[in-house]
């Protein structure tokens, strides 16, 4: 009876662990506090790229894809929002590094519950599956048009 019964707890018990580490999506307030703290890396790499003036590209990178992240955080997909976001922060980091000898500051960092709330990235298969047919019948017509000379 003890064994049957520590077994059926144990079982609920790794059951609903599981439900409840893939319900870890990031809500619109943490998704927020998240986009303002790579606003504020981003700013400051930026004064620090004006001052040394050592152009890399990833800023601009970085502000692209931050722009990305906001409106995704404007439709609601607050996932995607963070991903985009913590794409950006990594852009900046790198225009950081190269205008400053000083390592990136340790606020700057992820925390442990902002790693949490970054998903795995999709591979290129599962993007593959994704695409709709009017991006397929997009990439046709696009491989169809022949190439004009202008003179």
């Amino acid at each position: 009876m003890k064994k049957t019964l520590v077994f059926t707890l144990s079982f609920v018990f790794l059951f609903s662990a599981t439900l409840f580490a893939q319900n870890n999506k990031p809500t619109k307030i943490e998704t927020k506090a998240f986009i303002n703290k790579t606003n504020i890396v981003m700013l400051e790499t930026g004064v620090k790229v004006k001052k040394n003036e050592i152009y890399t590209g990833c800023l601009h990178k970085a502000n692209i894809i931050q722009k990305e992240a906001r409106s995704h955080y404007q439709k609601g997909e607050y996932r995607r929002a963070v991903n985009k976001s913590y794409i950006a922060r990594r852009y900046a980091f790198i225009a950081f590094n190269a205008n400053s000898k000083k390592p990136v500051p340790q606020v700057w960092r992820l925390t442990k519950h902002e790693k949490r709330m970054i998903t795995k990235f999709p591979t290129d298969d599962e993007l593959k599956e994704e695409v709709t047919e009017e991006d397929k019948k997009a990439d046709e017509e696009k491989n169809t048009v022949e190439a004009v000379d202008v003179e």
